[in-house]
């Protein structure tokens, strides 16, 4: 696809430095976009502007709509058109009023949108499916003949176009430099937030999420949507410690002794108790729940496992008995007095007052309910509580979508994917990892609180309301005074 030449109406004039006439910037432009905004005039004369979705197919910008929209009516009938797609990146800030500005990606394109074909339709809307999300299409169902009757699917070649970009700091004039005011840029992205399934009536479980929408999870979670911004951002310079030469450094921890060494003792909670591991005593229920063809999917992401013999399993508890980091427990039900899962301490760093829990492994009847939140927590209160630990860490491999929602849930915050860090069971490993400190603590242990509150459940053992509920609810309570 060779570039078009500039013509009379796509030649930037204002700021012309900005103007970019090649197809690599464009299909760039178009790529990283959903929306576009056409414009047209109708039957009667009338000019409109309407955003409407779009995606590229090859040297072509695809929209859809109804066949009895106005704008694809318009279109088909061979209107003019002008599209254009803006990405805004960041607000600039300068020294005078005059010279603010913004940074931005921009196209316009002129022409006259073709009708697709109707032998063509199918294909260019699983185009569709896969700008939303890869894989996509294959997992939908497809539109049917009905559907596809009803849709009109239009294409505007690129063949005059034009694009503008502004990138970089404030352009200040040269008197306006040594102005005391702050200046640069405040940057802008589109960040996703956390996927929300719409459960059916005909589907009340939960599916399992596919890569396209795990790989959202973990970007909503990243460091720059999560809560990254320290308490000391915004505040004035004297709030940051610094050293003899001026520089800033991490706040001073004059009494810090360390933590203490985890205990191989029980550890105490309303529906479930933490003991040390003993496969002579919990060694059959275990192997009971977690033994063989049913519970081989839990095993996927652990360095161990599957185990379809109980011999095997039973070994396997034997040293993770003994193993001291490691230190594992048994999940114990206090009404049955029955084993239902294991649950560790590992990584354990005394002198700095970090560690991480692991290992987490429930039968079926523990896997998400009120006994396993517990569980949890209650290791969560041993290391920050009992043990003085200021840093919990909790790591998973990435593709394992239960595990960073469980962590998410739990409060944790993930801090990175650290790619390729580990080879287990012969395959590669990206490693989520997440962490809470013990500044965060006391409100993440107030809100496991208020969920695990007899309260929070009504007569059937169902929750009333929801983690991240119960979470709102308390972070408006702790709002310091005088907050909106």
């Amino acid at each position: 696809m060779s570039t078009p030449p500039a013509t009379p109406r796509t030649t930037v004039r204002r700021a012309a430095e900005r103007g970019r006439y090649d197809r690599t910037t464009l299909l760039a432009i178009l790529d990283a976009a959903y929306v576009c905004h056409v414009a047209f005039q109708d039957e009667r004369g009338h000019t409109h502007c309407l955003p409407t979705v779009c995606w590229r197919e090859g040297d072509g910008l695809l929209i859809h709509g109804s066949n009895g929209s106005r704008m694809v009516r318009a279109l088909a009938a061979g209107a003019q058109a002008c599209v254009t797609v803006t990405h805004l990146d960041g607000l600039v800030l300068a020294r005078s009023a005059f010279h603010h500005s913004m940074n931005y990606r921009s196209a316009v394109i002129y022409g006259i949108f073709e009708l697709l074909s109707d032998e063509r339709k199918s294909a260019a809307l699983d185009g569709l499916m896969e700008h939303i999300a890869a894989g996509r299409a294959t997992q939908v169902r497809a539109p049917d003949r009905n559907e596809l009757a009803a849709t009109t699917i239009l294409r505007l070649p690129l063949d005059e176009f034009a694009c503008k970009v502004r990138e970089g700091g404030p352009k200040d004039d040269e008197a306006d430099l040594g102005h005391p005011v702050w200046a640069g840029v405040l940057p802008l992205a589109v960040r996703p937030g956390a996927p929300r399934q719409a459960l059916a009536d005909a589907t009340p479980t939960v599916v399992e999420e596919p890569a396209h929408v795990l790989q959202w999870r973990l970007a909503s979670l990243s460091p720059g949507t999560a809560r990254d911004l320290r308490a000391d951002v915004g505040a004035p310079d004297t709030a940051v410690p610094r050293n003899d030469c001026g520089q800033p450094v991490g706040r001073p921890l004059p009494q810090w002794r360390g933590a203490r060494a985890p205990r191989r003792e029980a550890i105490e909670g309303n529906r479930v108790r933490l003991e040390p591991l003993d496969p002579a005593r919990h060694g059959t229920a275990l192997a009971n729940a977690l033994v063989g063809e049913r519970a081989a999917r839990d095993w996927t992401y652990l360095s161990v496992g599957p185990f379809t013999d109980r011999q095997a399993y039973l070994a396997y508890l034997e040293d993770a008995a003994a193993s001291r980091d490691a230190l594992h427990f048994a999940v114990v039900e206090r009404t049955t007095g029955e084993a239902v899962g294991t649950i560790a301490f590992m990584r354990i760093d005394e002198g700095n007052g970090a560690i991480e829990i692991g290992h987490v492994t429930f039968s079926p009847r523990m896997q998400r309910s009120p006994a396993a939140t517990e569980a949890v927590h209650l290791l969560m209160a041993e290391a920050f509580d009992t043990l003085g630990n200021r840093r919990l860490e909790w790591k998973c491999d990435a593709l394992n979508a239960r595990s960073c929602r469980a962590a998410d849930r739990f409060g944790f915050r993930l801090e990175g994917l650290f790619r390729q860090a580990v080879v287990y069971k012969h395959r590669s490993r990206d490693t989520a990892w997440f962490a809470l400190t013990d500044e965060e603590w006391p409100q993440v242990r107030a809100r496991h609180r208020a969920w695990l509150a007899p309260a929070n459940f009504d007569e059937t053992g169902r929750q009333r309301a929801a983690m991240k509920d119960v979470a709102v609810v308390l972070e408006d309570r702790a709002a310091p005074r005088g907050a909106a």
